[in-house]
């Protein structure tokens, strides 16, 4: 159990372990033990940092899964680092570090009006999604039975006594 402290344990704080897999991975059939390798992982990070929220890098997982779910590796050397929100993110020491991009989640309607935006301008100016409603809501719309225009009696009754009266 080999630990070699970059920085302290305040946040952002790296430090490098060398976690023993084959303890774990022993007492479990062939068929898991890739599984179990990954969870001792975990366990062990989480031992040591005090600290639940764990996410192991893709890297690391492909390092575990390489010669297939039978054989894992017997151990491996891991960079730890904790972020702000006490994440702790776990990478090979070679693997140099994402920091997380902050956006604002957007919801799908927030989403189309941008596209809308993009393409016709500004939001109610005819772009093709509100073409899409328009043609839906017509499809939606039974449509009225015209009657045949006739002329009512009445103004034939009209037209004849006006003609009288010249």
């Amino acid at each position: 159990m080999a630990e070699k402290v970059v920085s302290g344990k305040e946040a952002g704080g790296e430090r490098i372990l060398n976690i023993p897999l084959r303890k774990e991975w022993i007492k479990v059939p062939k068929n898991e033990r890739g599984k179990r390798a990954l969870y001792t992982i975990r366990g062990y990070v989480s031992k040591h940092t005090k600290s639940y929220n764990v996410k192991i890098s893709q890297k690391i997982n492909e390092k575990i899964w390489i010669r297939g779910i039978q054989k894992p590796p017997q151990n491996i050397r891991v960079k730890i680092s904790r972020d702000s929100e006490g994440v702790v993110h776990v990478m090979l020491p070679e693997e140099i570090a994402k920091k997380p991009k902050k956006e604002e989640k957007k919801g799908r309607l927030e989403k189309m009006k941008e596209t809308l935006e993009k393409e016709k301008g500004l939001p109610g100016m005819g772009g093709p999604k509100e073409e899409v409603l328009k043609k839906g809501k017509k499809a939606e719309e039974k449509p009225k039975k015209e009657k045949p225009k006739e002329k009512p009696k009445e103004k034939k009754k009209e037209e004849k006594s006006a003609e009288k009266k010249k």
